[in-house]
């Protein structure tokens, strides 16, 4: 689902889950921080990528009701997305706070349960979307704001209640030296192998018995103490890529122009686009016309977010691109929003 600013929160109680880099822009960010691990080589632990909803269950020790949350917004009876409000609250969601206790044993205030909601009716062209009905995944604990091992709460679930744990289906692993170039290729080329599997064939989807395309995995690197700080980041098979690899690897810095057309070119993708419709329908705006200048705004701020190493790498700054943008978002709006309002009034292409 689409990552978020802070200005997209409706209510201070609404808690910013981080954004999840692509692999080049974790690298980069990651390597580029005050406290990395002393050794270069880091060992990755990787959970497939359900394309769904993300969703957050916040817990207090205050006798509040759970809190469930989208990634920009609090949900409740009046404000649903997709029934997930309506199916969870059905849910004994505080036995989940009873499995987490029995491992993490210290007092706590707040535990926070991150999640993705899928099944049929949510996104489109994967293997979860024809999941009937709806079911969601645990994938990241946080306690006392720091990110916990999942691997020590792979237990954590309700499958009685169609609420699962990510560690249900299958993981993979890699270690990679994110300082040597080399073995970042052979990194990348490993995991490209193992996302054009999943593109075939979603493990999660065939756990429910639906044969159909995946989205990528997930990584994360776990550090000997739990952080602050949610160390991960995705990839995605071709069709869901939200950049172009070929596009950035090709391109050379020829002068502005080209070098904007370039940009342009590598982070204006189909599936970013398509991201932009799923933030609308989160915020319950129609595909309307009226809707036109808050999909254009989210896509271009979603892509400056996301690709900000690489207009560094290209000496650009947003200023030059950011015009370029927003044309081309614009021309992908307008073909969404007439495939929108053919289907709204019936009618269908030949």
């Amino acid at each position: 689902m689409p990552g978020a600013s802070n200005e997209d929160k409706n209510d201070e109680n609404h808690i910013f889950y981080p954004e999840t880099r692509t692999f080049d822009s974790f690298r980069r960010h990651f390597l580029s921080t005050q406290d990395p691990p002393e050794s270069s080589h880091v060992d990755f632990f990787g959970t497939i990528k359900i394309h769904g909803s993300n969703i957050s269950l916040i817990f207090t020790n205050d006798d509040q009701p759970c809190r469930i949350q989208s990634r920009n917004r609090i949900l409740s009876p009046d404000s649903d997305l997709y029934d997930c409000h309506r199916s969870l609250s059905r849910a004994p969601l505080n036995d989940l706070v009873s499995q987490i206790a029995t491992i993490y044993s210290d007092p706590w205030t707040e535990i926070m349960v991150v999640a993705e909601w899928a099944g049929k009716g949510i996104m489109k062209g994967v293997g979860t979307s024809l999941v009937e009905p709806k079911f969601l995944t645990i994938f990241n604990i946080r306690i006392e704001r720091k990110w916990q091992d999942i691997r020590k709460y792979r237990t954590v679930a309700l499958r009685d209640h169609r609420i699962y744990n990510i560690c249900d289906f299958p993981s993979y692993s890699i270690t990679i030296d994110l300082r040597d170039l080399n073995d970042v290729e052979r990194a990348d080329q490993e995991m490209d192998v193992l996302v054009a599997v999943i593109d075939k064939k979603c493990p999660v989807a065939a756990y429910f018995g639906i044969d159909g395309p995946g989205e990528g995995i997930v990584y994360t690197y776990i550090p000997p103490q739990t952080s602050y700080h949610l160390y991960n980041f995705k990839v995605k098979s071709t069709s869901h890529q939200i950049v172009r690899k070929s596009t950035v690897v090709d391109a050379k810095t020829v002068g502005l122009t080209r070098s904007v057309d370039a940009f342009v070119q590598y982070c204006i993708t189909p599936a970013r686009l398509d991201q932009g419709i799923s933030y609308l329908e989160e915020m319950g705006k129609q595909i309307q016309p009226s809707s036109t200048g808050d999909y254009i705004r989210w896509v271009v701020r979603d892509a400056l977010n996301e690709e900000g190493y690489t207009l560094e790498e290209r000496n650009l700054k947003e200023k030059d691109v950011k015009q370029a943008l927003t044309i081309a978002v614009r021309r992908g709006w307008e073909v969404r929003l007439k495939a929108a309002l053919r289907a709204e009034s019936g009618e269908f292409p030949n």
